[in-house]
This record gives C-alpha cells, structure tokens and sequence, in this order.
C-alpha cells in the first residue's frame, strides 16, 4: 500500500501511519511525499488531534499469470 500526503502538516496535529510490531512506530511524510509498505504488515491511522489530514491511498496488488502452454512447448523444442 502507499500513502500520499496531500496538505501541509501545518494544517494539522497528529496523523501519520502507525505500524504494530515488529516495527512499533508512527511514520509521517511532509506534502507530496509516498510512504509504501507491504500491506501485510499490521497498520493503520494515527489519530489526528487537530485539523483535518488529506492523504491519498493506493494498493498496488500483484498478480502472477501461469504459463501459457504455447511458450511451454516451444521451451522443449
């Protein structure tokens, strides 16, 4: 997953990415920077205790296409 901060951290107070263990930490980015991270990893919002934080989310999901049976035959010619 990635996060994109939108607005200035001085239009609020808190907010960030919290990590669970093994990592156990808040993480912030200042405007326009990505914070990408396995999403696995156990994670969520740090509460904002002032102002409003605009982020955008993405998730980036990978897909593995199986063999096509074509290139398979052709290997063993």
């Amino acid at each position: 997953n990635c996060v994109v901060l939108l607005n200035p951290r001085a239009d609020f107070s808190g907010g960030g990415t919290a990590f669970a263990p093994p990592l156990d930490r808040v993480l912030s980015t200042q405007v326009g920077e990505c914070l990408c991270s396995c999403g696995q990893l156990l994670h969520g919002a740090a509460p904002v205790t002032a102002g409003t934080r605009y982020v955008l989310i993405a998730f980036i999901d990978e897909q593995q296409e199986p063999p096509d049976d074509d290139e398979e035959e052709e290997e063993e010619e």
